[in-house]
């Protein structure tokens, strides 16, 4: 079953750009933020979604919400990601782990993490952001 994510844009703090991310199923959320080197999930700088300034074929090696390393490549500065909130035509593809784990992210500029697929299947996809 997908994980059907609302986005509500948490306005620019001291801290950086911040989201809450919550399931449509409810009960879950986590919050994540933007600052000039990264995004981020929300108080910790060891997991680095997506380094900043984005460039094709960057690399670098974070650390997940599980404590485990990973290797995360940006393989796309501007590709489709088709989500059910509406289609981005400019996202940024990030590559998790091995060209054969078919993990990805995709993050769009002013939005943040709006897609993540994995094996061809949607893990977790924007599907309603909320305004201030």
């Amino acid at each position: 079953m997908k994980n059907l994510i609302m986005y509500e844009y948490a306005k620019n703090t001291k801290e950086g750009t911040m989201w809450m991310i919550s399931s449509a199923m409810g009960g879950s959320f986590s919050y994540e933020k933007q600052t000039a080197t990264g995004y981020y999930e929300w108080q910790t700088t060891k997991s680095n979604l997506l380094a900043l300034p984005v460039k094709k074929n960057k690399q670098w090696t974070t650390t997940n919400s599980y404590e485990e390393k990973e290797i995360r490549k940006i393989v796309s500065t501007k590709t489709n990601a088709k989500t059910p909130y509406k289609t981005f035509t400019n996202a940024v593809k990030v590559q998790i782990g091995k060209v054969s784990a078919k993990h990805y992210d995709y993050f769009v500029a002013g939005y943040g993490k709006v897609l993540e697929t994995k094996n061809g299947k949607i893990k977790y996809q924007l599907i309603q952001r909320y305004k201030d």
